[in-house]
C-alpha cells in the first residue's frame, strides 16, 4: 500500500516549443526549469510541480512521452510491488527518473483507459521538503 501526496508534473505535447514557453511563461507565470536537446522537451516550474513540454512528432508516442506523475509515499519499494501485483496491475520495475523533487524511484503503469502514469517513491527528506 502508499499514500497519494501531490503531482510532480505532467508532460504536454505541442505543436511549438517556443509557442507553449511564451504561453506557460508569459500568461500562466511558469519559470523556465531545464532543457534537454534529446528527447526535445522543455521542463517548466510551476509552483512545486514541473511542466513539461515536448514537441509533436508525426512518430508513435514512447515511454515518457505522455503521461503524468504521482508522488507516493510508501515503506519501501516491494510494498509498491506488492500492492500493485495483487490489483493485477502490469509493470515493469522502478527506475531512477528525475522530477520537480530531484531524482527518484519511479515506476510506469497505465490506467484502464490505457493512460500511463508515474508514480514516484519519495524519500523521506523529499517527502519534508528538504
Amino acid at each position: 500500500m502508499f499514500s497519494a501526496i501531490d503531482i510532480d508534473h505532467l508532460v504536454l505535447i505541442c505543436s511549438s516549443l517556443e509557442t507553449s514557453q511564451a504561453f506557460y511563461t508569459q500568461v500562466l507565470g511558469a519559470r523556465p526549469e531545464r532543457r534537454l536537446d534529446s528527447p526535445s522537451l522543455l521542463q517548466l516550474r510551476f509552483g512545486s510541480a514541473l511542466i513539461d513540454l515536448v514537441p509533436r512528432s508525426d512518430q508513435p508516442l514512447g515511454l515518457n512521452m505522455a503521461h503524468f506523475c504521482l508522488n507516493i509515499a510508501a515503506k519501501d519499494e516491494a510494498s509498491v510491488l506488492q500492492h500493485l501485483e495483487q490489483h493485477g496491475v502490469h509493470h515493469e520495475g522502478f527506475s531512477e527518473k528525475y522530477g520537480a523533487r530531484g531524482y527518484s524511484r519511479s515506476i510506469y503503469i497505465y490506467d484502464p483507459d490505457g493512460n500511463q502514469v508515474e508514480l514516484k517513491l519519495l524519500s523521506r527528506q523529499q517527502q519534508s521538503g528538504q
